[in-house]
C-alpha cells in the first residue's frame, strides 16, 4: 500500500496570515487529512461513503476559513485554538 503524498511550499498568491501560508500550500492538517482519507479509500481501508462525508465536512471547514481569513485578515479559532488530544486506546 503506497501511503506517500507530496506537499511543498507554493509561491504566489496573497497570503494574509502565517496559517494562511500553510493552507495555501496545502500543508495544513485539513489538507493532510483529506489526502490521507483519499489514500485510505483508494486502498479500500476506509468505506467510500465515510470518506466522501469526511472530505465534504473538511472542505466546508476550509471554505469557512477562506471567507473569514480573506475578508478579515485573521485566522478562525477552529484553526488557531485547536489542540492535539491524546487518543484513548
Amino acid at each position: 500500500m503506497d501511503l506517500r503524498e507530496l506537499h511543498e511550499y507554493r509561491e504566489g498568491g496573497d497570503i494574509t496570515t502565517t496559517h494562511d501560508m500553510r493552507v495555501y500550500s496545502e500543508l495544513d492538517r485539513f489538507h493532510q487529512a483529506i489526502d490521507a482519507v483519499r489514500i485510505l479509500r483508494k486502498n479500500q481501508v476506509v468505506d467510500e461513503a465515510v470518506a466522501v462525508a469526511f472530505i465534504d465536512v473538511t472542505n466546508r471547514s476550509l471554505e469557512e476559513y477562506f471567507e473569514v481569513t480573506r475578508d478579515g485578515g485573521v485566522d478562525i479559532p477552529k484553526f488557531t485554538e485547536w489542540k492535539w488530544k491524546t487518543l484513548k486506546a
